[in-house]
């Protein structure tokens, strides 16, 4: 199936006609529902690739034990080609390129329990949902009309129902439901969602209990405080570090379009940095702070932590590619396609090993904006993810390297150093993340899986 996918999305010539998905022939209500005063707690139990059916039951059963309800849902990454309204172009890739969306796809009775009544109305009038951030990105408004590619080839056209806030769709870009994601192809079953349990410690002890707490499920939880390592969704990131068209080849690999490329990563050439000399093509956003945590490593006496040439021949940042296991049909594209993440000391610190990296060089870079991948879900100890903020200040019950609380006189305003950067004098890290009621998004923004 993937392979005759990369054949048919090849071939697909760029002025194809697309279908169009009208909407249902009926809207009748699939259940009785009501907006709750208060949104639920939500779980969402995420695998990279497809969930199996034993741990989908798992899933059912944990909701069953804790008093919640579930379903089955979908997330991904969906081609799309561009966004009209009526015959004017608002956002278009080139022939044979696309942008990379990130879709969840959820039932009726999910989008009205865990997002909003007015999300389940737009979808149950086959309409999908955009969320604001993303629709800001690209001038997209409701009425315009969507371009997505078909796994069979072709495209496939759905109307942009409501643009609704990024925390109202869990901080996807797209939402839309099973009928329409069917349309595209996109019938691949990873997620389990969970809803109002009787309290969180009943559904934390039954995904226990059922053997859900483990290293190829990733659980996000709605309650949850903020962690230093917790990753941007794919529309923030793109916000970050510049949106670009790519083209997937038969083969598998990736190319983003060339104009992207020279504005954001010098066209893939590699630069070396000052004090401790990397070489890699990173994303402008991230050079600077990357350069101020490489000094302030050395300063700290610690450059030899880095593995620089390991770091040179196997690590660095540009490499654009899909997240390895997600598949290239509608798998997510690795941060380090935006040249947005930093690899090093690849060989002590390998993707699923326990982490090996000094934890002061950890707490350097999260406080240049960087989120560590030693304690993602999967431990991937050799990757540095930038995210804009500032996150050595965040105090988390981390598995590794938790952040070290300050002293209660500086804990409110800690002091910056005034010149870390070579060549950028004056520099300061980013500010720390806005406040939020927690882990909101819950894992829908397609966050945080490497490698």
């Amino acid at each position: 199936m993937a392979g005759a996918f990369l054949l048919a999305w090849a071939s697909v010539a760029g002025g194809a006609t697309p279908e169009t998905i009208d909407g249902p022939a009926e809207l009748s209500v699939p259940i009785a529902l009501r907006v709750p005063a208060a949104r639920p707690d939500v779980v969402t139990l995420r695998v990279i690739s497809t969930m199996d059916a034993a741990t989908q039951a798992a899933a059912h059963a944990a909701a069953t034990d804790a008093g919640a309800s579930s379903a089955v849902s979908r997330s991904g990454s969906v081609p799309m080609r561009a966004i009209r309204r009526g015959t004017a172009v608002v956002q278009a890739a080139a022939p044979s390129y696309h942008f990379t969306m990130g879709v969840t796809v959820v039932q009726f009775d999910t989008a009205a329990a865990t997002m909003s009544w007015r999300v389940y109305e737009t979808l149950a009038r086959g309409e999908v949902v955009l969320s604001d951030l993303s629709a800001a990105m690209r001038g997209a408004r409701t009425g315009d009309t969507v371009e997505f590619q078909k796994l069979a080839g072709g495209y496939v056209t759905m109307r942009i129902g409501l643009v609704a806030p990024e925390a109202e769709v869990r901080g996807a870009e797209f939402v839309m439901a099973p009928a329409q994601a069917d349309a595209i192809g996109f019938k691949q079953i990873n997620r389990v969602v969970m809803w109002a349990p009787r309290t969180q410690a009943a559904i934390e002890a039954a995904l226990k209990a059922r053997g859900l707490i483990r290293n190829d499920v990733i659980i996000g939880r709605s309650w949850t405080p903020m962690s230093p390592d917790e990753t941007l969704g794919l529309a923030r990131n793109k916000k970050l570090a510049g949106e670009f068209s790519y083209r997937l080849f038969s083969s598998g690999s990736v190319s983003v379009d060339s104009a992207w490329a020279t504005a954001y990563v010098n066209n893939g050439t590699r630069t070396t940095f000052a004090d401790i000399p990397i070489r890699a093509a990173c994303n402008k956003a991230a050079r600077p702070h990357l350069q101020s945590a490489l000094t302030e490593i050395r300063q700290a006496g610690l450059a030899g932590g880095i593995d620089v040439a390991n770091t040179n021949s196997y690590g660095g940042c540009f490499y654009a590619r899909f997240i390895r296991g997600s598949g290239s049909s509608f798998g997510s594209l690795s941060r380090h396609s935006w040249g947005a993440a930093l690899d090093t000391n690849t060989v002590t610190n390998a993707q699923g090993a326990v982490p090996r990296m000094d934890c002061r060089i950890v707490r350097i870079f999260r406080k240049w904006g960087f989120a560590w991948g030693g304690n993602f879900t999967n431990p991937d100890g050799m990757h540095f993810e930038y995210v804009g903020e500032r996150r050595d200040q965040i105090i988390y019950p981390s598995k590794y390297c938790p952040n070290v609380a300050p002293p209660a006189a500086t804990a409110v305003a800690p002091s910056p150093l005034s010149v870390l950067s070579v060549g950028t004098p004056g520099a300061q890290p980013p500010p720390p993340p806005a406040p939020s009621d927690g882990q909101l998004f819950a894992g829908d923004g397609l966050a945080e899986p490497e490698g």
